[in-house]
């Protein structure tokens, strides 16, 4: 559980059991559910290798294969001591495979969103959460699913004034 946790309007402290933010009034039951991780809506965590330092590595890689022929190629001019050359291709390959694998030991993550089912919303029925209330409602008429709201008589409604066409078809 969280420790410190803030209203995300007026950025006031409070605990986990809190409803409202005592400040701004704001309902901070989800704000406490997704931060623990309780939510549906929470962000999707994947991890992937680190790219970036795999690519890092393979580059230093490539350049100790080209250092090792460069120093192949110049070893019979005697420039410089064998052994310096043997040591920088060594040093720079091992850094290379060593960034290498550092890309699949420390992973990167990934934070996506969450994506809601389209056909699981329209589909399922609407259901309001009314548990405490049981036994002091009376049952519904009729459900909010069959309401049919009018779709052609917004075309067929002459247009005189601004709230006319909309409160026309209030009963």
């Amino acid at each position: 559980m969280a420790d410190n946790l803030y209203c995300p309007r007026c950025s006031n402290q409070f605990s986990d059991g809190t409803s409202y933010c005592r400040s701004c009034g704001l309902s901070l039951d989800a704000v406490s559910k997704i931060v623990n991780g309780e939510a549906e809506t929470a962000p999707e965590i994947t991890t992937r290798p680190n790219f970036k330092l795999m690519r890092l590595g393979v580059g230093f890689f490539i350049l100790g294969l080209v250092i090792g022929l460069i120093n192949g190629a110049l070893r019979d001019f005697a420039l410089y001591p064998d052994s310096y050359g043997k040591m920088l291709f060594m040093v720079i390959v091992a850094a290379g495979m060593l960034m290498l694998g550092a890309g699949f030991v420390f992973p990167t993550k990934k934070y996506k969103k969450r994506k809601v089912e389209a056909t699981a919303v329209h589909d399922a029925e609407v259901k309001l959460d009314t548990s405490p209330l049981v036994g002091k409602l009376e049952e519904a008429r009729f459900s909010a699913n069959d309401i049919d709201f009018p779709t052609s008589d917004r075309e067929k409604v002459p247009v005189g004034s601004v709230t006319e066409h909309t409160t026309r078809n209030l009963n």
